[in-house]
């Protein structure tokens, strides 16, 4: 998944950025060939609203000086 809040860093020649986010079946598909966001808008709207959460959850304690202890994603159903 490409995060917004990611640093960019520098691809080695030929490679091209990842501009969407993708999505895959990390179970049934470790390769990662099978991209899923297009057919699961919904999981991928609520991974980037876990990951902006955190995001801001992180910033906050780190302002405060402080830990932080993340809560918990909000658990993703498995489609049979």
């Amino acid at each position: 998944m490409l995060l917004p809040h990611a640093p960019v860093r520098k691809l080695r020649r030929g490679v091209k950025p990842i501009t969407e986010p993708r999505l895959f079946d990390l179970t049934n598909d470790a390769a990662e060939r099978n991209d899923l966001a297009a057919k699961n808008p919904a999981v991928v709207k609520r991974l980037f609203t876990a990951a902006n959460r955190a995001k801001t959850e992180l910033a906050m304690a780190n302002e405060r000086g402080q830990t932080c202890v993340l809560s918990a994603a909000p658990r993703i159903p498995r489609r049979v």
